[in-house]
Order: structure tokens, then C-alpha cells, then sequence
């Protein structure tokens, strides 16, 4: 790499190091859970199914929906369809959820933009599958790196001066100073188009960069820019603003030459135009609409044939997005989200996020990027590149502000973009204070720090996301009847958060240990779980069983006549007491 950072071999070394680990820790989070949709083998995954289906000369992934689910009145209402759409971590039935049904035939929604990229290439080479949570640390990876390459020119061609330090203060905020972390958590087909377009987005800002840096004949450039951002927009449709940045280079040739290049115009409009025609006869061939990916068709947790972007959602997602208070504040509770606004009409209920600005203050110095644009106006194609960067960050955020869920995988299509250039104005603020050292040291101290802060909050929220997902992938376990994995789920789950205070957590974790025969651990969980729930009936019920099991009838009427003194009505207690009658 031909970069300032690198002076010696011991620069060479660090930075090396340093994206070493970065893309380790992004394997190790990714491989770290299993699928929610409870894969037996890599084989199962929803885009393996995809690509075996091509194999064998069809658009609709390789299996057949049960013929129960195609004879119902209304199959898209997610009440009736709801037994066929299956539970998280369980392949018995077959889970079918977020799937698109249409003429019989099981589709898939999300983009098949990655299986042609990643996983078809992958199974041809070794005739083996990739996981969903191996593809999504691929082409986070990726993205990263290709984020890294990027911020090197930059720091080459603009802040040459700028410190080793900041440069690699900025390396770190790309890799683990966004949400990147936390979207490998769940790895899986929700994440592997977002992943997928995250990267091809950060290849096309690279062309961007060198398109403007390279004021003539750099047709070629563009044109492959134009792919990248194509594919990214194939991979996520809500990313479709981003094909105005290609309007940059060419509106810039205008001014300076004072005439259109046509020649700059066909780089920039033929490969995007063509991966747009090849998607929409991809949705023609499936659905006979060039405009429907599948979505009104879908199999989901609720009806999909119906607008999902409105003006109306766009306060409360900003809000969300960018000002709430990070949701692992909320007394270590596992299920909670730190209380929003009112949710406006039509909006899903919000899932977890991580609110940019509070969660991740690093990225809080994009907001004085106007100072260092006008500061570095005269260098170069500062500015121009600059608000290419910003005009991307726009496009990537505005559609998920407008979109009727709250979603925190939706944050990886902008925050990276964000932390960009909160990087670049780093080394901006960096090289503007350099004859003034007091200062310039102080400012990149207060630059560290908000760096460390928002690693920190990152691995936490990271931290807090796992430990739900285990709680989950524990829930699923006991209902399964699997006592010992549910054990070592919810032991992980306590491992990265012993402070869990959640009586759902301690119910199941309490039905865990009654299923592996640790009666009196089991009667502390649930004890401890009425502590924390008076409320909740159903531990009642379950402390009652583990106190008969003990031998300990006169404790077991207590508690079940307890629930029954909440709600006379309670079927379960009654029938328990009843049984003990006789």
C-alpha cells in the first residue's frame, strides 16, 4: 500500500495487524451463532436453495411448499400462514418465513445479486455451500477493506501531513467504529444483501474517487463505478438515490471542458442500466412485473402487499437512527427498548438499534465536516470528492428514514458512510492544526477518545444483541426438548452478561434445569423469576412442577394458589390443582 502511514516495515506490520484483526473479529462474530431459520446444514440455507434451483433450470429455490399451506383461503395472512412459517432455530417443519409463494412455487425475496457473486462462484470452484453467516463476514470484510483502501487515498492525495495516529484512529473507526459488529451477530439472510451492497458501495466510492481525481478519458473507471453502484442497488433497492452520485463526475467534466462528454455519460449510465435491465427481467421471469422482487407475495410476521415508505415515518426513524439513548442503558434488560416516541400510523413496531450519534460518538465529528470543506476548498478535488461522500450518505439514509420499520441491520447501509467521513474530516482537523502542537495534541486525544467510546459501545451493544439472541436460541432449545445445549446457551448468554435481570430469561434458563435434573438450580431461576415478574403466570406453574418433582407438595399448592389469587381464571393452575385433588 502506497500510503504516508507507511514509513518503515514497522508501519507496515501495525497496519497489517490491525486489519488482520479486524476481519478476525468479524469471523469470529458472524460463525459464532447458528441460523435462525435452523439449517441443518449449509446446504439448507435459503441462497443455497437458491442456486441448487438454478442448477436445475428454474428461478424458484429448490424445495416444494406443503400442499396444506397452498390450499389456504388467504396464505399471504400471516395468521394462516403462520404454522408453515416456522419457529427461530427450528428446521421441524421446514421454516418458510420471509420466503415469496407465488403460482405454487417458493421464491426468494431478498437479492440475487450475492448468490451470483458469492455463492454460486463459491459452490462451482468447490462444489461445497457457504454458510449465510460465513457469506455476510466475506462481504462485511470486504466492505471494510475496500472502506481502508479509500481512506488511504484520500489521507495520500489530500492530508499527506496528517498523523499516523489519526490515519489509524480512522482505520479502526471503519472496522469497528460502526455497525458492522453488530450486524454479524445475526448473520444471516436478512444480512447478507445489506452486507453485499455495503461492500459494492464502498467499491463504488473508490471509483468515484478516482474518477474525479482523473479529469480525462477515465471512462473505464466510471463505467466500473457505474457496476459497483449497480449492484449494490441490486442488492438493496431502497439504494437507488445512489446512482446521483454519477451525476458528479459528468456534471464536473461539463464545467471544466464547458461541453458534454457523451463518451463519460455512456460509462457512467450502460453498466448501471444494464444490471437494472437484467434485475427487472429477473422479476419479469418470476412474477410477470419488472417491479415486484417478490414482496407482496412474501410469507412474513405481517401483510406485505401494501406501501411501506411514507413521509410520516420520517421523524420518528431519525430519532431512532440518530438521537435515542443506547438500548443496553435500559438496567441490563435483554427485551427492552429505551422508550421512543409515539409510533406513527402504519409503522411496525421498532426492533433493537443503536442510535448513531449517542451509540457511536466518534461519528459526531462528521458534523463539523462544513468547517474543513471550507478550510481545504483549494485543494485539489477536496470538495468535490467530499460532497460525493456526503451526497452518498443522503441517499443511503434517507429511504430507510422513510421506511415503516425500525430495524438495526437497516443502520449498516448508512453508518459506514458516516464514519467515512467523520475519518476524513479527522484528518482535516488534523492537518488545519498542525503549526499549533498544544492543540493539535489535545484534539487528537478528544478524537481518541470518542474513537474508544464508540468502540466500546459498539462491543457492548454487540454484547447485548448476542445475549438475546441466545436467550432466544435458548427458548427454542428447551421447547425442542434439547436440556443440554439449551444449558450451554444460556450459560454463554450469562457468561457475556451476568448482570441478566429478565424474568423471561430466568423462566426458560429455570425449565433448562428441570429439564437436565437440577431441581433445586431450577427452583432458584424461577423463585428469582416471580421475583423479578410477580406478574407472570406461566412461572407459577412451572416453580409448582419442580416443587412436586421435589417431594415438596405443600409448597407447590402455595405458589399455585398465589397465581390464582392474580387471576381466578388461570386454566393452568387449576387443572394442576385439580390433579393434586384427586
Amino acid at each position: 500500500m502506497n500510503c504516508s502511514f507507511i514509513k518503515n516495515n514497522k508501519d507496515a506490520v501495525i497496519l497489517s495487524a490491525v486489519l488482520a484483526l479486524i476481519v478476525t473479529i468479524y469471523a469470529i462474530i458472524a460463525c459464532s451463532l447458528p441460523s435462525e431459520l435452523g439449517n441443518k446444514t449449509s446446504e439448507d440455507a435459503y441462497y443455497n436453495l437458491l442456486i441448487k434451483g438454478f442448477a436445475n433450470g428454474h428461478l424458484y429455490l429448490d424445495i416444494q411448499p406443503p400442499r396444506e399451506l397452498l390450499s389456504l383461503k388467504d396464505p399471504y395472512d400471516p395468521n394462516q400462514n403462520a404454522p408453515y412459517q416456522g419457529l427461530n432455530y427450528q428446521n421441524t417443519p421446514r421454516r418458510l418465513h420471509d420466503l415469496s409463494l407465488y403460482k405454487g412455487q417458493l421464491y426468494l425475496y431478498f437479492s440475487v445479486i450475492p448468490a451470483i457473486l458469492l455463492f454460486l462462484p463459491y459452490h462451482i470452484l468447490t462444489g461445497h455451500y457457504l454458510t449465510h453467516e460465513e457469506s455476510v463476514s466475506i462481504f462485511t470484510s470486504l466492505a471494510f477493506l475496500s472502506y481502508v483502501l479509500l481512506f488511504i487515498s484520500v489521507k495520500r492525495y489530500y492530508f499527506p501531513t496528517a498523523s499516523r495516529y489519526i490515519f489509524l484512529l480512522g482505520v479502526i473507526a471503519l472496522g469497528l467504529g460502526n455497525t458492522m459488529p453488530i450486524l454479524l451477530v445475526r448473520a444471516d439472510v436478512w444480512e447478507v444483501p445489506i452486507a453485499c451492497a455495503n461492500m459494492c458501495i464502498g467499491l463504488g466510492l473508490i471509483g468515484l474517487f478516482y474518477t474525479l481525481k482523473i479529469s480525462k478519458n477515465n471512462y473505464i473507471i466510471l463505467a466500473l463505478t457505474s457496476l459497483a453502484l449497480g449492484l449494490a442497488i441490486a442488492s438493496r433497492p431502497n439504494l437507488f438515490l445512489c446512482s446521483i452520485t454519477l451525476c458528479i463526475p459528468i456534471w464536473i467534466n461539463y464545467r471544466k471542458y464547458k461541453k458534454y462528454d457523451y463518451f463519460l455519460i455512456l460509462s457512467a449510465l450502460i453498466p448501471l442500466c444494464l444490471i437494472i435491465s437484467l434485475i427487472f427481467t429477473y422479476n419479469f421471469a418470476r412474477f410477470g412485473n419488472i417491479f415486484e422482487f417478490g414482496q407482496h407475495y412474501q410469507l412474513a410476521g405481517d401483510r406485505q402487499d401494501k406501501g411501506h415508505f411514507s413521509i410520516r415515518y420520517l421523524w420518528y426513524n431519525c430519532y431512532s437512527y440518530f438521537l435515542s439513548l443506547p438500548t443496553y442503558l435500559s438496567q441490563y434488560n435483554i427485551l427492552t427498548l429505551e422508550k421512543l416516541p409515539s409510533v406513527p400510523e402504519g409503522h411496525a413496531t421498532a426492533e433493537n438499534y443503536a442510535s448513531i450519534f449517542l451509540s457511536m460518538p466518534f461519528t459526531c465529528i462528521s458534523l463539523i465536516t462544513p468547517w474543513i470543506l471550507i478550510s481545504f476548498k483549494k485543494v485539489g478535488t477536496f470538495i468535490e470528492f467530499s460532497f460525493t461522500v456526503l451526497l452518498m450518505c443522503l441517499c443511503t439514509c434517507l429511504p430507510i428514514c422513510l421506511f415503516y420499520g425500525t430495524c438495526l441491520r437497516y443502520e449498516a447501509d448508512f453508518t459506514s458512510n458516516i464514519v467515512l467521513v467523520a475519518c476524513i474530516t479527522a484528518l482535516g482537523i488534523d492537518v488545519s492544526l498542525i503549526s499549533q502542537k498544544i492543540y493539535r495534541l489535545a484534539t487528537s486525544l478528544c478524537i481518541g477518545v470518542l474513537l474508544i467510546l464508540s468502540v466500546i459501545s459498539n462491543l457492548i451493544y454487540t454484547i447485548h444483541w448476542h445475549t438475546q439472541i441466545d436467550f432466544i436460541l435458548g427458548q427454542s432449545l428447551v421447547g425442542q426438548g434439547k436440556y443440554v445445549e439449551a444449558k450451554t446457551i444460556f450459560a454463554e448468554a450469562l457468561a457475556l452478561n451476568p448482570k441478566i435481570e429478565n424474568a423471561y430469561f430466568d423462566n426458560s434458563y429455570g425449565l433448562c434445569l428441570y429439564g437436565t435434573g437440577e431441581l433445586k438450580a431450577a427452583e432458584e431461576r424461577l423463585t428469582k423469576a416471580l421475583t423479578l415478574d410477580p406478574y407472570q403466570l406461566t412461572i407459577y406453574t412451572n416453580l409448582a412442577q419442580v416443587l412436586l418433582y421435589e417431594g415438596d407438595k405443600t409448597s407447590a399448592l402455595k405458589v399455585l394458589n398465589n397465581a390464582l389469587i392474580i387471576d381466578p381464571n388461570y386454566i393452568p393452575a387449576k387443572n394442576l390443582l385439580q390433579t393434586l385433588s384427586k
